[in-house]
């Protein structure tokens, strides 16, 4: 009789574990979607405000004259390692076309790698097998 007594509250705790263990999985999945959405998101804005700027910023070069909206723009809308790059420009008083040039190409690569970056966490977290299923490693 204990037997059966035992074998009953061992099959109610599996069966009381199951729904939670399943909820926490739900989550977890959840949040990693959650995560990859938000950086789908941040990426187009990026890209968006990148299109629009690079336009601006090549027009500028073109003309030697530097709109404050587009300024501000680089300096506050602009991640940080494009806006170092833009305002080191804008500090040099001897803006030669060779130094022009380089700069823009320098901010087109630094955006670039700012989008790729985002592709590779986007990649990393969709290519993520669940903790709880992880294979241990060969060696």
């Amino acid at each position: 009789m204990s037997d059966i007594l035992l074998g009953v509250i061992i099959g109610g705790l599996i069966a009381s574990i199951t729904p939670i263990v399943m909820i926490i999985l739900d989550h977890r999945r959840w949040q990693r979607q959650a995560t990859i959405e938000q950086l789908r998101f941040e990426r187009q804005q990026f890209e968006k405000i990148f299109r629009e700027n690079l336009k601006r910023f090549s027009k500028a070069i073109a003309e030697n004259s530097y709109p404050s909206d587009m300024i501000m723009d680089f300096i506050l809308t602009m991640p940080k390692e494009v806006s170092t790059k833009f305002k080191e420009f804008l500090a040099d008083p001897n803006k030669t076309d060779a130094k022009c040039k380089k700069v823009y190409i320098n901010v087109v690569l630094t955006m670039k790698k700012i989008l790729s970056d985002i592709d590779n966490k986007i990649k990393d977290l969709t290519s993520q097998k669940p903790k709880f299923f992880k294979m241990p490693s060969k060696k």
